[in-house]
């Protein structure tokens, strides 16, 4: 059955910290309180999150767009992720499936290339999902498991025949995926690679041979 998706507005989602205080304490114990729980949660915040997560891109069919290699990366699509703090490791096309599973359980998220510019927008008011399941998790059930709510947020919905409401699609709020060592993690990153200006002979200005 193929449904429009209904997408959640991230300020739904925005985390919060509250506090609350026994009207009869001392003036001065709320504020200190306070810094206390600041510092607390911006120490514990800062252990776990990952300000530079690594980016798998997959490589690309050479073809007749580069005539050289076999595959290639455009720098353009690395330059855009460095550019919002990640680093980028390239997925090679020649990879087996033991290789791929590794990768992918020691990166941090990956990126899909042709990715429609108004994806969002068409998900919502065009049946462009196919949904061929009998089981899901309703928005109700969802809300009330702490477990999911803490880990995953939601980014779609739909409804079901019954015109009950159910999530389609989540996304993980934490992801401590990462390589079994740094040695392993900087043979994996792009800058083992040399781009390779290509202006004169595609549109784009440079890529990165992978294979």
């Amino acid at each position: 059955m193929l449904r429009a998706a209904h997408a959640r507005s991230p300020g739904q989602w925005a985390g919060r910290v509250s506090m609350v205080t026994g009207m009869d304490a001392a003036p001065m114990a709320a504020p200190l309180l306070v810094l206390c729980v600041s510092a607390l949660w911006e120490n514990c915040v800062s252990a776990r999150l990952n300000q530079r997560p690594i980016i798998g891109v997959l490589a690309h069919e050479s073809n007749d767009v580069i005539p050289f290699g076999k595959s290639y990366i455009p720098a353009s699509y690395v330059k855009i992720l460095e550019s919002a703090g990640a680093r980028v490791a390239p997925i090679s096309m020649k990879l087996t499936e033991a290789e791929y599973t590794e990768l992918l359980h020691s990166i941090n998220g990956r990126t899909f290339k042709k990715f429609p510019k108004n994806l969002l927008q068409a998900l919502q008011i065009r049946p462009l999902t196919g949904h061929y399941h009998y089981w899901g998790v309703s928005m109700k059930n969802f809300t009330n498991n702490k477990k999911l709510n803490n880990f995953y947020r939601i980014l779609t919905t739909n409804m079901d025949n019954q015109r009950v409401e159910y999530v389609s699609t989540v996304e993980a709020r934490w992801n401590f995926n990462h390589f079994s060592n740094t040695t392993e993690e900087e043979k994996a990153l792009i800058y083992n690679y040399t781009p390779m200006y290509t202006g004169n002979i595609s549109r784009f200005e440079q890529v990165y041979l992978i294979d």
